[in-house]
């Protein structure tokens, strides 16, 4: 038997259905729509990693921050003989652990770190007194400009 308050509580059940519905169908139109992680849309396309890391070193290069051996003159040949001095990252993971959630979701920041010997003169400019390797931890657009920029000594 049904008392009039069972019937206001169904009503109410069937209230929130088109509200789930509209959520739904929102979700999966932003998952649909959606860009691969790193698209830039001045390019209309993902930059690669690749490409990403040269564009760091030609600038740090630019800058007379790198040493550089005889045989390498560009960040391409920088790049080609210490490709291990280069990582970018474009998971949202890496953006939730810095920044969290709301940055994971909706920012299109990468990370890079590029890793270098740095020039006497880049060493004066940074106070530093040592040989060590030094790491520049930077936040890029998608298109590879840099945003925010850190460096450490290790």
């Amino acid at each position: 038997m049904n008392t009039p308050s069972s019937e206001n509580e169904t009503v109410q059940k069937s209230n929130y259905v088109p509200f789930f519905l509209l959520v739904l169908i929102a979700v999966i139109f932003l998952i649909a729509t959606a860009k691969p992680a790193g698209y830039c849309k001045a390019q209309k396309r993902e930059i690669p990693d690749e490409e990403i890391c040269i564009k760091l070193f030609d600038n740090a290069i630019s800058y007379g921050l790198v040493k550089l051996q005889p045989h390498e003159s560009s960040g391409q040949t920088y790049f080609l003989n210490h490709r291990s001095a280069c990582s970018v990252d474009k998971s949202a993971m890496t953006r939730f652990h810095r920044y969290g959630l709301l940055d994971a979701m909706f920012s299109d920041t990468i990370q890079a770190s590029i890793n270098y010997q740095m020039t006497e003169k880049a060493k004066k400019n940074r106070a530093v007194t040592n040989d060590a390797p030094w790491s520049d931890l930077l936040d890029l657009s998608p298109c590879g400009e840099v945003r925010k920029a850190s460096g450490i000594a290790f």
